[in-house]
């Protein structure tokens, strides 16, 4: 799981920097590269966490601010709105995988409610 979060946080971080208009990030060797787990133990793992919660937030700021003509692009490449949905899309997959793997280890609450 620690290896999907990272590489979730990574497009999250990737997309944050572009809407922002900051410096693009290396481009990595592979999309391999982003699943990477260089550190171990609870308080690396939380610290992950944290940044992934961070960069989320920092993201749906910036995205709730978009303007209506988001989805409407007169340059090159995809239009900002495009590229949202398209993360959307790459954190419900990535999502899904964790779920699924928390259901097979028995690390995902049995019964749940929701009121």
């Amino acid at each position: 799981m620690w290896e999907t979060v990272n590489h979730i946080t990574y497009y999250k971080e990737r997309l944050l920097r572009k809407l922002k208009g900051l410096e693009k990030m290396p481009d990595l060797e592979s999309n391999d590269d982003t699943f990477t787990v260089t550190e171990s133990g609870e308080e690396a793992w939380q610290q992950a966490v944290t940044r992934l919660k961070k960069i989320h937030a920092d993201l749906r700021e910036i995205i709730e601010a978009l303007e209506e003509g988001a989805y409407d692009w007169g340059g090159s490449g995809h239009a900002p709105g495009e590229e949202v949905m398209s993360l959307i899309l790459h954190d419900a997959y990535h999502t899904g995988q964790i779920v699924l793997v928390r259901k097979l280890q028995g690390s995902w609450p049995a019964r749940r409610s929701f009121s």
